[in-house]
């Protein structure tokens, strides 16, 4: 049938009537059948003075559901509406402690972290996931529950965006951590990263995009969340080459 609303003004939706429930009458205690609505009135003399009438309404199609096909159900006691599965789908994400990675960067390291770490004009600056946690580094997995009911919900990342007060802006995954210097490889091979033509002080910000979708009994949907991490402080200087002659005369 697809998919459609939980919640609508004909009630809430229960996936093995398949309709829209809501009450109507108690029809517990009541002795005349004159109290009881004639359209479920045969629901009274089945049953008795116990349980309840509910309202069971189905949309004939799912793109308009201001017409839909009425009819009537008795339950021995009222029935209770499902929890929201987005509610749901919150408490599973909490469950994860979904967080942004922190920045990793080469050369050097970050100036406001340690003073003698500096990058170097003309060398490429790489960036990168560190210590990233599962929804970063792979895909987190979580689920919630309530009466019965169950969602499960998977986050992975989206993207992390790279960006500096100059203009320079740069799109990634992870990224990678370089494992030995190599002149011949000084450019990420995931491309998270630029290179400064002059010297100065510049400050790098990671913003990180996860992507939760979640799916419980005949609902599913996507939620995307975005975690900025603490800006850090990259200092760029010029390198100076300092030429020695040999000593004369031994």
């Amino acid at each position: 049938m697809g998919e459609v609303p939980c919640q609508t003004s004909r009630g809430w939706w229960d996936n093995e009537s398949k309709c829209y429930l809501q009450r109507v009458q108690d029809l517990t205690g009541v002795t005349d059948p004159d109290q009881v609505n004639s359209l479920y009135r045969r629901l009274y003399v089945e049953h008795g003075p116990t349980g309840v009438v509910m309202s069971c309404s189905t949309p004939y199609v799912l793109s308009d559901l201001s017409k839909m096909k009425n009819s009537f159900v008795w339950f021995p006691s009222p029935p209770t509406a499902p929890p929201d599965p987005l509610v749901l789908a919150h408490e599973a994400v909490a469950k994860m402690h979904l967080e942004a990675p922190e920045m990793g960067v080469w050369p050097g390291g970050w100036f406001d972290q340690n003073p003698k770490a500096w990058g170097a004009v003309g060398i490429p600056v790489w960036f990168w996931a560190q210590n990233a946690k599962p929804g970063v580094s792979g895909v987190a997995t979580a689920s919630a529950s309530s009466g019965g009911h169950t969602v499960i919900a998977q986050a992975h990342l989206t993207s992390i965006t790279w960006t500096d007060d100059a203009g320079h802006r740069a799109v990634c995954g992870t990224g990678s951590a370089p494992r030995a210097y190599d002149e011949s490889a000084w450019e990420s091979p995931s491309g998270c990263g630029w290179t400064y033509d002059k010297e100065g002080d510049h400050t790098i910000t990671a913003v990180t995009r996860i992507r939760v979708d979640w799916s419980g009994y005949g609902r599913s949907g996507v939620i995307d969340l975005t975690f900025t991490a603490p800006s850090h402080t990259l200092r760029i200087g010029e390198v100076q080459v300092v030429v020695r002659s040999g000593s004369a005369g031994r």
